[in-house]
């Protein structure tokens, strides 16, 4: 088997998927080495986000930090804006990590606002849910409330409670 970006990208991805977040550290490491070796900047990007995801998994939040500085300019630059705020999604993911709540909210909220004007109302609804949670556990319940709202009603795939919860929101906002 070849050593190419690709090849180590999906052994990340699959020791990832498998809960192995210190072998798809290395591989997604591998694979940025590679993506860089192979003169394709946008891709190693891709994998030092993937790289960011699994240090943090593996309670590594520093290294995660900065595996993924930078790379949400390097996607801006591209003109690649979905890229670019799941980059600001996992720098905040980092953060979060190392306690950085402040920092990581702003990051999320920037990230909420690229995902709302690029219709990723999937990505959009994960990052106001991360919001929620760091206002929960900050005792910020007001916030906490109206961050899981927005959530909820920019889920395009909800559950049935979601739904019906969906539904009583919607009712009571027209009172």
């Amino acid at each position: 088997m070849e050593n190419t970006g690709n090849t180590f990208d999906e052994q990340g991805k699959a020791a990832f998927g498998e809960g192995k977040y210190e072998k798809a550290s290395q591989l997604f490491q591998q694979a940025a080495d590679a993506y860089h070796n192979e003169n394709n900047p946008l891709l190693a990007a891709e994998s030092l986000n993937n790289l960011s995801v699994a240090l943090v998994k593996a309670n590594r939040a520093e290294e995660a930090l900065e595996a993924v500085g930078g790379t949400e300019k390097l996607f801006e630059e591209a003109g690649d804006m979905k890229r670019h705020a799941m980059a600001l999604g996992n720098k905040a993911a980092a953060l979060e990590a190392l306690g950085k709540t402040d920092e990581a909210i702003e990051l999320y909220e920037m990230a909420v606002k690229i995902f709302h004007e690029l219709g990723e109302d999937d990505l959009k609804t994960f990052a106001l849910q991360a919001i929620s949670e760091i206002n929960l556990r900050k005792g910020k319940l007001t916030s906490t409330a109206l961050n899981a709202v927005d959530a909820l009603i920019s889920n395009p795939n909800p559950t049935l409670k979601q739904k019906i919860l969906k539904f009583f929101f919607r009712r009571f906002a027209k009172l």
